[in-house]
Protein backbone atom coordinates (compact mmCIF):
# COMPACT_ATOMS: atom_id res chain seq x y z
CA UNK A 1 0.00 0.00 0.00
CA UNK A 2 1.71 3.24 -0.96
CA UNK A 3 1.46 6.12 0.96
CA UNK A 4 0.49 9.45 -0.17
CA UNK A 5 3.34 12.42 0.66
CA UNK A 6 0.18 14.49 1.20
CA UNK A 7 -1.26 12.25 4.06
CA UNK A 8 1.49 13.68 6.64
CA UNK A 9 0.16 17.23 6.80
CA UNK A 10 -3.39 16.51 5.87
CA UNK A 11 -3.07 14.59 9.22
CA UNK A 12 -1.19 17.71 10.71
CA UNK A 13 -3.95 19.81 10.10
CA UNK A 14 -6.88 17.90 10.46
CA UNK A 15 -5.82 17.23 14.24
CA UNK A 16 -5.27 20.99 14.79
CA UNK A 17 -8.56 21.83 13.36
CA UNK A 18 -10.13 18.75 15.28
CA UNK A 19 -8.34 20.44 18.79
CA UNK A 20 -9.61 23.85 17.94
CA UNK A 21 -13.14 22.38 18.11
CA UNK A 22 -12.61 20.29 21.05
CA UNK A 23 -11.44 22.79 22.99
CA UNK A 24 -14.12 25.56 21.67
CA UNK A 25 -16.79 23.79 23.70
CA UNK A 26 -15.02 24.46 27.60
CA UNK A 27 -14.33 28.35 25.83
CA UNK A 28 -17.69 28.74 25.16
CA UNK A 29 -18.59 27.56 28.33
CA UNK A 30 -16.36 29.96 30.27
CA UNK A 31 -18.99 32.76 28.27
CA UNK A 32 -15.96 33.82 25.61
CA UNK A 33 -15.13 33.67 22.37
CA UNK A 34 -13.14 30.99 20.79
CA UNK A 35 -11.84 33.45 17.92
CA UNK A 36 -10.20 35.16 20.26
CA UNK A 37 -9.19 32.67 22.78
CA UNK A 38 -7.55 31.20 19.78
CA UNK A 39 -5.83 34.95 18.32
CA UNK A 40 -4.27 35.40 22.21
CA UNK A 41 -2.87 31.56 21.84
CA UNK A 42 -1.45 31.49 18.64
CA UNK A 43 -1.28 35.25 16.73
CA UNK A 44 -0.24 37.65 19.60
CA UNK A 45 2.87 35.85 20.57
CA UNK A 46 4.12 36.13 17.24
CA UNK A 47 2.95 40.00 17.48
CA UNK A 48 6.32 41.37 19.16
CA UNK A 49 9.88 40.64 19.49
CA UNK A 50 9.24 40.18 23.44
CA UNK A 51 6.44 37.83 23.24
CA UNK A 52 8.48 35.83 20.60
CA UNK A 53 11.37 35.56 22.60
CA UNK A 54 9.75 34.27 25.74
CA UNK A 55 7.82 31.50 23.78
CA UNK A 56 11.26 30.53 22.70
CA UNK A 57 12.77 31.06 25.89
CA UNK A 58 10.21 28.31 27.30
CA UNK A 59 10.35 26.16 24.45
CA UNK A 60 13.77 25.77 24.38
CA UNK A 61 14.04 23.20 27.22
CA UNK A 62 10.32 21.09 26.25
CA UNK A 63 12.12 20.91 22.58
CA UNK A 64 15.95 19.58 24.06
CA UNK A 65 13.86 17.01 26.09
CA UNK A 66 11.94 16.08 23.71
CA UNK A 67 14.65 15.42 21.89
CA UNK A 68 16.98 13.58 24.21
CA UNK A 69 13.91 11.43 24.79
CA UNK A 70 13.33 10.35 21.02
CA UNK A 71 17.44 9.72 20.90
CA UNK A 72 17.03 7.07 23.53
CA UNK A 73 13.77 5.97 21.95
CA UNK A 74 15.29 5.26 19.07
CA UNK A 75 18.12 3.69 20.01
CA UNK A 76 16.17 1.29 22.04
CA UNK A 77 15.97 2.39 25.96
CA UNK A 78 13.19 4.12 27.77
CA UNK A 79 14.09 7.47 29.15
CA UNK A 80 11.01 8.54 31.54
CA UNK A 81 13.13 10.96 33.66
CA UNK A 82 13.83 13.52 31.30
CA UNK A 83 12.61 16.35 33.04
CA UNK A 84 14.07 15.75 36.61
CA UNK A 85 17.02 14.95 34.47
CA UNK A 86 16.78 18.60 33.27
CA UNK A 87 16.42 20.17 36.34
CA UNK A 88 18.90 18.40 37.92
CA UNK A 89 21.57 19.39 34.83
CA UNK A 90 20.32 23.12 35.09
CA UNK A 91 20.53 23.07 39.30
CA UNK A 92 23.95 21.06 38.75
CA UNK A 93 25.14 23.92 36.17
CA UNK A 94 24.20 27.08 38.32
CA UNK A 95 26.11 25.47 41.53
CA UNK A 96 29.41 25.22 39.51
CA UNK A 97 28.57 28.79 38.05
CA UNK A 98 28.59 30.19 41.62
CA UNK A 99 31.86 27.99 42.50
CA UNK A 100 33.88 29.42 39.04
CA UNK A 101 32.78 32.86 38.91
CA UNK A 102 35.79 34.28 38.89
CA UNK A 103 36.68 32.80 35.46
CA UNK A 104 36.11 34.47 32.35
CA UNK A 105 32.98 33.59 30.74
CA UNK A 106 34.01 32.16 27.47
CA UNK A 107 35.85 29.08 30.40
CA UNK A 108 32.74 29.39 33.15
CA UNK A 109 30.00 28.04 30.36
CA UNK A 110 32.25 24.88 29.35
CA UNK A 111 32.53 24.00 32.83
CA UNK A 112 29.58 24.51 33.42
CA UNK A 113 28.02 22.71 30.58
CA UNK A 114 30.30 19.74 31.43
CA UNK A 115 29.45 19.73 34.93
CA UNK A 116 25.50 19.92 34.35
Amino acid sequence: MRISPWSTPVLVVGAVLITFLITAGPILLAGANPIEAYAAFVVIPLTSQFTLLEVLVTATPILLTGAAVAIAFRAGYWNIGAEGQLLLGAIAAAGIGTLVGDLPPVLALPVMVAGG
